[in-house]
């Protein structure tokens, strides 16, 4: 096989890649801050410039919930930047909110090319949101019922405390017999008495 053709097929890619590589160049781009991120105090607004036929280039900002589309310039300039610094975005003097940056190059053909980098938040002056964790990152502790098996039968008698109010049949004799003897006392008490008095008399 001749070596003609796949040098061919190679140096046909290496121009395709070199192109893409310019093309990707030669878009306006900003680095940073970028999207979603929170800004404070002054920032540098960093990116390229680089394009074909470039003429001048334009920073501005604008608040993301303004439906009027208005922008506010912060920078122009005619000098072409490579991955430096675009402008210098003072947040201080703006209200704290949700905001978009673009980047607008201007060609000596009269066209225009942009990107914009949106949903910056700016956060002087109100405390910095956290993350919310996502649905599947949320974790719920729920309470498992206790299972408590029990055996089967017929429950077991519980022992009853003694009753103070029980009159028991020893208690009764014993009261009887009590009796019995203070009824004994009393009578021979009694007959002393009455004996005593009886030789008392005579």
């Amino acid at each position: 096989m001749s070596k003609r053709p796949l040098l061919f097929l190679l140096l046909i890619s290496n121009l395709v890649l070199a192109q893409a590589h310019i093309a990707g160049l030669q878009r306006p781009r900003i680095t940073s801050p970028m999207e979603g991120e929170v800004v404070q105090g002054n920032i540098n607004v960093t990116g390229s410039t680089r394009v074909e036929g470039f003429s001048l280039y334009e920073v501005a900002y604008s608040y993301q919930e303004d439906a009027t589309g208005t922008w506010f310039l912060l920078n122009q300039s005619r000098e072409i930047v490579s991955d430096g610094v675009l402008a210098v975005w003072d947040t201080t003097t703006i209200a704290d909110g949700t905001y978009n940056l673009r980047l607008v190059i201007v060609r000596t053909d009269g066209s225009s090319l942009e990107t914009v980098v949106g949903g910056l938040r700016v956060r002087n002056y109100t405390p910095i949101e956290t993350a919310s964790p996502l649905p599947q990152d949320i974790v719920t502790a729920t309470a498992v019922p206790a299972v408590i098996s029990t055996p089967i039968g017929l429950p077991s008698p519980t022992p009853m405390q003694p009753n103070p109010a029980e009159v028991s049949l020893a208690r009764v004799g014993r009261t009887l017999l009590s009796g019995a003897l203070w009824m004994l006392a009393v009578f021979v008490l009694l007959g002393l008495y009455i004996g005593i008095r009886s030789l008392s008399r005579r």
